[in-house]
């Protein structure tokens, strides 16, 4: 995702990163070293895309069983409304 991290940098190292809603694929990130989970679960890039309520249900039962610290990342929305007088 270079696209999004363009004007964060320095990123903070150590993240690996998961298509959004695919518990398979982060499953094979995730090992007994793993020290937490980060996930925002409304992306606001491309419009609003929610995370499935079955995949958070199972990426919580995932974390718990990793021992894994999950943390859910804080979503902004930001609406302007213009208006002529």
């Amino acid at each position: 995702q270079p696209k999004f991290h363009k004007g964060f940098e320095p990123l903070l190292p150590g993240f690996k990163y998961a298509p959004f809603n695919d518990l398979t694929y982060l499953k094979k990130l995730v090992n007994k070293k793993t020290a937490g989970i980060l996930i925002e679960l409304i992306q606001g890039e491309g419009g609003i895309n929610e995370a499935d309520k079955e995949f958070i249900k199972e990426l919580y039962n995932f974390a718990k069983k990793m021992k894994a610290f999950l943390q859910w990342m804080k979503f902004k929305t930001f609406v302007f409304f213009l208006s002529q007088n």
